[in-house]
């Protein structure tokens, strides 16, 4: 039983730097000061707040293991000043296994640990085979209240929750670097009243936020007390300290309601993940300046205005190649003024003819213009220092068209959400009409006698495995759909015959499926869709 019937406790809703122990420890530390400023007594940080997430084979390195056991024992030492204590995720190295793990810190002793005791699901941020699982958790005890701690996917069924409850725990605790996607906040908010429902206790869960490696995380952190109630809801998508307070009544801890931010509007929401993804891409990396190409489609725009909000205009290029045609040029220039962004103009006539003077005759008929423009945006971004970008989307990595770039800021979306994106940039007067190709015209660099992304989009994501066809194969599924068969048959070829350049594509934007789609071997004599 603790000392008060009260507690506070701060949220600290992080973004932390893979790999970069030193700077999480200090932005921990300084959560910490401030959280004691505001007479927090407990500081709970996300799931692997000191590593990052996911860490991959960096969390198997026994350097980095050794940096995290001194940072840890750092923190700790750190506790001793009679301040509040500390709740974090990091990694946990024991008899040789390493574990995901929840590290409880107060009065300059590491009080407790826990590791995650569920395996969990392949998804963007879940390391399944890389993290060893522990036994069944109990609770953690803090100034006399027993704490029902859980890492990850403990918090996605009820066996951990009841066991915590069982053993005696009088709040439970979600440390979560779960991935943004569109409606992920209110699933994990649906999560959570399971577990409260299933345990009669309140939950308090703290996710990690910013993004790494193509992957966001947005925060969203939230309190519910044992009546299914939210009484505290952090911002999405922002870094920030939230305090929580909690009285204990006869029917056990209950969270003082606060104010409910309002939800933001899903395109509002994306905007603002693929926002942060590409601003963590920048400052991560130590990027000052982005190069992109316009070709005058809504994705080429998107990616424009993306690289303006991020960065700011003054520090955006765009290059301009032969080729596009007078109405994408035309849309090109306009959105190159529209954003306020300096332009190049790449002729490639003389590297054309080099290329075919060095090849021969034999060569004469091959179009080298696309293997130019990669070779010379690659080039030009080489010779700036700048982070290329590349516009493209979920239905050109599928057929393998991605193009150069360092990273691509809207492959998480398919043509057809990327339209929908520009409308609504367009409703805001960002974009204008002039940059969205009407729908019923082809993209201009598609392969000829595809259909528009409207009909096009469906089909690849019934190929990709993206929409539940039931028992049926995907062919006569979509052939049920009134899709062309000799359509889909085109559409199925280009996809088996992209594998390679599918993983070769610039890395990307995971907010759309749970992980890559069609992940098929590059050698592949499976043809009985074409019977």
């Amino acid at each position: 039983m603790p000392e008060s019937a009260s507690l506070r406790i701060a949220l600290a809703q992080t973004d932390p730097w893979m790999g970069d122990i030193r700077r999480n420890v200090a932005r921990l530390l300084a959560l910490r000061a401030e959280a004691a400023a505001q007479g927090a007594d407990l500081l709970v940080a996300p799931r692997l707040a000191l590593l990052g997430a996911p860490p991959e084979d960096l969390a198997r390195d026994p350097a980095v293991l050794s940096a995290c056991e001194a940072a840890i024992r750092h923190l700790a030492e750190a506790t001793g000043d009679g301040g509040p204590g500390l709740l974090l995720g990091a990694p946990w190295r024991e008899a040789g296994r390493c574990h995901d793990a929840a590290f409880l810190l107060d009065g300059g002793q590491v009080r407790a640990r826990r590791a995650r005791h569920e395996p969990g699901e392949p998804g963007l941020a879940e390391d399944v085979m890389l993290f060893a699982t522990g036994p069944a958790p109990g609770p953690m005890v803090f100034r006399g209240l027993r704490l029902g701690v859980m890492v990850g996917a403990d918090a996605a069924g009820p066996a951990v929750a009841e066991t915590l409850s069982e053993s005696g725990a009088e709040l439970l605790l979600a440390l979560e670097a779960d991935p943004f996607r569109p409606g992920g906040a209110e699933r994990r908010i649906d999560r959570a009243v399971a577990r409260v429902v299933e345990t009669g206790l309140p939950l308090l869960s703290v996710n990690l936020v910013g993004a790494q490696d193509g992957i966001a995380f947005d925060g969203a952190s939230f309190a519910l007390n044992a009546d299914r109630r939210l009484a505290l809801r952090l911002p999405g998508l922002a870094e920030t300290l939230g305090i929580s307070e909690w009285r204990q009544g006869g029917a056990g801890w209950e969270a003082v309601p606060q104010p409910l931010p309002e939800p933001p509007g899903e395109a509002g929401l994306l905007w603002e993940a693929l926002l942060t993804g590409l601003r963590a891409q920048l400052m991560k990396n130590g990027h000052g300046e982005i190069l992109l190409e316009l070709d005058g489609t809504p994705a080429a725009a998107l990616t424009a205005l993306l690289a303006v909000e991020a960065i700011g205009a003054a520090r955006v290029r765009a290059v301009l190649l032969p080729g596009l045609g007078i109405r994408s040029g035309r849309r090109a220039a306009e959105c190159a003024l529209r954003l306020g962004i300096g332009t190049d103009t790449l002729p490639t006539g003389s590297a054309t003819g080099a290329v075919h003077s060095v090849l021969g005759a034999e060569a004469r008929d091959l179009d080298v213009s696309p293997r130019l423009r990669h070779l010379l945006l690659e080039a030009l971004a080489e010779v700036r220092g700048a982070l290329l970008l590349s516009s493209g989307t979920r239905s050109r990595y599928l057929l393998g068209l991605m193009g150069p770039g360092a990273y691509a800021p809207l492959s998480g979306l398919y043509d057809s959400e990327a339209a929908v994106l520009a409308r609504w940039g367009l409703e805001r007067g960002w974009l204008t009409e002039v940059l969205l190709r009407p729908s019923e015209a082809p993209a201009p660099d598609l392969p000829a006698g595809l259909p528009p992304v409207e009909r096009l989009d469906p089909i690849l994501r019934v190929l990709a495995g993206e929409a539940g066809t039931g028992d049926r194969p995907p062919l006569d599924a979509l052939l049920r759909d009134g899709h062309d068969r000799a359509t889909v048959l085109r559409v199925w070829r280009l996809m088996d015959g992209a594998a390679y350049k599918r993983r070769t594509s610039p890395p990307g934007w995971g907010i759309g499926p749970a992980g890559p789609a069609r992940h098929t071997p590059i050698t592949n004599g499976f043809t009985a869709q074409l019977a």
